[in-house]
Order: structure tokens, then sequence, then C-alpha cells
């Protein structure tokens, strides 16, 4: 599998509400991830959100009280401002946003706002379709619901949600490089292998090999 153009992690810019990564090996587009989460809006312009309680016709009756909170969110996408960056730096630049393929949003209380039940605070797995939009979909108790309807009226709890996404690329390398001789090397290996005259080495028989008999690099 070809590595190149993938995002270099190596080669993080900052912006204001997103950071850019380089393409791999210098070939394809910078991609712009965005540090902000946004609630997405239906089709009507509305938040697509819905904390829904659920009751019995009675007490006593099924089903349990429990509430259902389900609501997408999106990473906006900052095109124009980091490409009127990038341009001054490369002037051939272009960008793309980040193809997500999950990752887990977690709920917790803004800073002395108070507390929430351990439930929000759990991470929930967020669902991908590869366009930077993510669903989070939870049942949870009573109580639970209440302390989020209270954030949302504005009472004494504040909510933030934190998410942790996951995206491809390259990890950053250690810098050093290696040289050695490929003829020597296949030497070293001819010598390790079960049959010389062809120097196969499998996983299982190089882990089986002593440390100190393995080749080295010089």
């Amino acid at each position: 599998m070809s590595l190149q153009g993938l995002p270099d992690f190596q080669r993080p810019s900052h912006g204001p509400s997103y950071v850019i990564f380089h393409p791999y090996e210098n070939a394809g587009s910078f991609v712009v991830a965005s540090t902000q989460l946004e609630v997405a809006t239906t089709p009507a312009g509305r938040p697509d959100f819905l904390l829904e309680f659920v009751r019995g016709v009675a007490p006593g009756i099924p089903p349990a009280p429990y509430v259902r909170l389900d609501f997408r969110v999106i990473a906006p996408f900052a095109a124009g401002d980091a490409l009127a960056w990038l341009r001054e730096r490369h002037p051939d630049a272009t960008v793309v946003p980040p193809v997500l393929s999950g990752g887990f949003l977690r709920l917790q209380p803004a800073a002395d706002t108070g507390d929430l039940p351990a439930e929000l605070r759990a991470p929930m797995a967020l669902a991908g379709n590869g366009l930077g939009i993510m669903r989070y979909a939870i049942r949870m108790g009573p109580a639970a619901g209440s302390a989020v309807a209270a954030a949302l009226e504005g009472g004494v709890t504040g909510v933030m949600a934190w998410a942790e996404m996951a995206l491809t690329g390259v990890a950053p390398r250690v810098p050093i490089q290696i040289l050695f001789s490929p003829a020597a090397l296949l030497g070293e290996l001819a010598r390790l292998a079960p049959e010389p005259d062809t120097p196969v080495i499998t996983r299982d028989r190089w882990s089986s090999i002593s440390p100190r008999t393995r080749p080295t690099c010089r």
C-alpha cells in the first residue's frame, strides 16, 4: 500500500480553528481538519438534535421511563481561510476535508459548573459517513436526561462535548537514517535461514532467533 498523499502527521500547521496536514511526499492535497464541532442542521435549517423523554401510559406499565438523546455533529471545513494561508506559501496548493472513519464522543461538565451522571461521561462510538458528519445516539435514564435538559435550558449544569476522531495518515518519524549493504545483509539472512540456498526467514523463525545473533545495521 502506498502512503503517498496521506496526511503527514509530522508536518502540521495550526490555524485558529483547524489543523493543516501536508500530503506525504508532497503529492496531493493538503488536509484541513477542524478542531471544533457543531450540531448539524436538518434540510429545514433546524438543529438536528433530539432529546426525547419516553414514559408508559401509566406508572407500572412498560416501558420503564427512559430518555433518548440523538443528534448529529459536523466538523466545519475552513477551506477558504486555510487555502488563503497555504497559497501564500504553496501557490498551487489545494485542500480537502479529512476522511473520518469513526471515533468517540464524550460529554463532560464545563469547569466549575457541576457534575454529570456516569452514563453521560462514558465514551459513545460515533458512526461516520465519510463526509465529516457523525451521529451520536444513546438511551439513558431520566436523571441523565434531566441533566442534559437543564444544560439546554441554561440551568446550573454546563455541558461540553469532546470528540476523538480516527483519521488515517502517516505517523511522525524518528529523525534518523539507516544505511546498510544489501549484499552483506543477504549474506547474514542466508546464514540464519533454514535453507541457505533459499534464504527465506518467516516471522516465527525470526522471533526464535536470539537478539544477540540477529544481523545488525552499522
